[in-house]
């Protein structure tokens, strides 16, 4: 149900095509980190994507109890606008903000 509705959320949204696939709550960082680097996802695509994640909820204090630091824009479904920081944080905290978006839909 929960991969169901992030991945409605960026069909809606109209997220790139090549984007899809790592519209998930299980998304490798590996993956992300190949479509970045090959220009198939762009920062936009990444907004779009933690939005959807995040469906408008605050997810900062799940983000703190499980030890994620200097990420937290993106536990609240903000993408930070510094590339090094999006990717520092997504090599490694992505599966736990993720998580805790996913848990946020409860």
């Amino acid at each position: 149900m929960d991969h169901k509705r992030i991945q409605q959320c960026c069909k809606r949204n109209r997220l790139n095509d090549n984007c899809l696939p790592l519209c998930s709550y299980a998304v490798a960082a590996d993956d992300v980190y190949a479509k970045a680097v090959a220009g198939l996802c762009t920062l936009d695509d990444a907004r779009l994507w933690f939005r959807c994640a995040a469906d408008q909820r605050d997810n900062r204090e799940c983000c703190r109890n499980a030890g994620i630091t200097g990420c937290e824009d993106l536990c609240s479904g903000r993408v930070p606008e510094n590339l090094e920081r999006l990717m520092f944080c997504f090599a490694n905290f992505l599966n736990p903000i993720l998580e805790c978006h996913r848990l946020g839909l409860n």
